[in-house]
């Protein structure tokens, strides 16, 4: 017999998690994926004074990375967002924005954009946007509220999305 999806959400007994599918660093991958390829069909090429800002952007982003996944560590919770979440982290990066994770990400697409040069790499960020939206962050805020309830939804008003 199959779960039957409808069917109300118990926090604890959380098996399933927030039932993300695809894992986002493949969703940032195949939005960078498709700024190279539509450069190779028409070039969009940046001028090479970008190449630095874009190694910095991207060293800052693999840092804020790192950053949260020491605070997952921490806190012995997963930071795949397909797994079940023990607790929610509020302190460190998470003080002043609920998607660091993501925000690296974006952070990371735009500095190798600017790196190799490719604003099409630039201009696929607002599909990461809107991918990472859709199919994660809706459903990890969902799932969060349901299973954490006044306390997530207190953090929520406390802490906006992005910086």
């Amino acid at each position: 017999m199959t779960a039957n999806p409808d069917k109300q959400f118990d926090p604890d007994n959380d098996q399933r998690g927030p039932g993300v599918r695809v894992p986002p660093p493949l969703m940032v991958a195949g939005s960078i994926l498709l700024g190279m390829g539509l450069n190779l069909i028409i070039p969009l090429t940046l001028s090479s004074v970008v190449y630095w800002p874009g190694v910095s952007v991207m060293a800052a982003a693999v840092l804020l990375a790192l950053v949260c996944a020491l605070q997952f560590l921490r806190a012995k919770t997963h930071i795949e967002p397909w797994q079940p979440t023990s607790r929610i982290i509020i302190t460190g990066v998470y003080r002043f924005s609920r998607n660091p994770i993501y925000l690296a990400m974006f952070m990371f697409q735009i500095g190798l954009g600017l790196w190799l040069a490719n604003g099409w790499i630039l201009l696929c960020v607002s599909l990461t946007l809107r991918l990472l939206s859709h199919f994660v962050i809706r459903k990890e805020e969902a799932y969060l509220l349901a299973k954490f309830g006044a306390e997530y939804q207190a953090y929520m008003q406390q802490v906006r999305r992005w910086f």
